[in-house]
């Protein structure tokens, strides 16, 4: 059953633990990722730091600094999911606001429906086999479609399963903290079939690298794969099947609330891909409630 519960005030003391583990973690793998990929120092830091322009005479401010968990020694990448595992189990106990498993009888707010588009694309969305379905189907090259159920949020981690019904080019990404036009926003996004991950920031409609295409053990090949996103603040911790894969701590080009939406985006020509989604729950602080969306 897919249910979407009314909007609830999150604890303040919550979102202060979840923010205050998000910072230690932070610290942990920053440590660690300039330790080396060996281990016993010496290694290249793999943090990296984004700094914002301006025209004033100050300095600027500090931009988003990212830290990708690729490459790190087994040891290393133990110590980091044990961290960030605790921080997902706090995350998860803020409010639920939005609760998915599915089935034919009843899933209210998700869009539903087929659309033609120009140029030979059709994005079809339905309810089926205890998931909600997008499927895109190109005559004319590569193509996507984009819908799910829109929840306004803030603080809140994000957990989505996934499977693909073929073994094709595919990419499968998760909006958050969107505009809903998608002008504005987060898109992680991850490939089971390179099993590469990565996300953009968009601002104004123009999207810019976060954390560029990266090849992620963790997402598992061909295969169904789960994703989760924890938002608080100016933070994030993203997560593919249990294991954090990146962090990212001061990002604020984008409003803190913001929605979610699914887009399956087929990078071979005249072909059909449906991604199926059998989980979709948000935990943390609701706004506006929800609003279902097709496009």
């Amino acid at each position: 059953m897919a249910e979407h519960r009314a909007a609830r005030t999150i604890d303040p003391g919550m979102a202060t633990v979840v923010a205050a583990a998000l910072a230690l973690v932070g610290t942990v793998v920053t440590v660690i990722l300039h330790d080396g990929p060996g281990g016993g120092g010496g290694g290249n830091p793999t943090t990296t730091s984004v700094h914002t322009t301006t025209t004033t005479t100050s300095a600027p401010p500090p931009g988003p600094v990212v830290q990708v968990v690729a490459g790190l020694s087994d040891a290393q990448k133990q110590a980091v999911d044990q961290a960030a595992a605790a921080i997902l189990a706090v995350g998860n106990r803020m409010p639920l606001i939005v609760e998915g498993g599915f089935d034919e009888r009843n899933a209210p707010g998700w869009s539903v429906g087929s659309h033609t588009y120009d140029g030979g694309i059709t994005c079809t969305q339905a309810i089926a086999h205890k998931a909600w379905n997008l499927t895109v189907a190109s005559t004319n090259g590569g193509a996507y479609c984009t819908g799910g159920v829109t929840q306004v949020a803030s603080d809140f981690v994000v957990t989505m399963g996934t499977a693909l019904s073929t073994t094709a080019n595919a990419d499968i990404s998760l909006f958050v903290r969107a505009s809903s036009d998608l002008k504005n926003g987060y898109q992680v996004t991850f490939n089971p079939q390179t099993q590469q991950f990565w996300e953009n920031v968009i601002v104004a409609g123009t999207a810019t690298p976060l954390i560029r295409p990266t090849f992620t053990a963790e997402i598992t090949k061909n295969g169904a794969n789960t994703l989760a996103v924890l938002a608080v603040g100016t933070s994030q911790t993203i997560y593919v099947n249990d294991k954090v894969v990146a962090m990212v701590s001061q990002e604020s080009r984008v409003s803190a609330a913001g929605q979610t939406r699914i887009q399956v985006q087929l990078n071979e020509a005249n072909g059909t891909e449906t991604l199926s989604v059998d989980r979709f729950d948000i935990h943390g602080q609701a706004a506006l409630g929800v609003a279902s969306t097709t496009s």
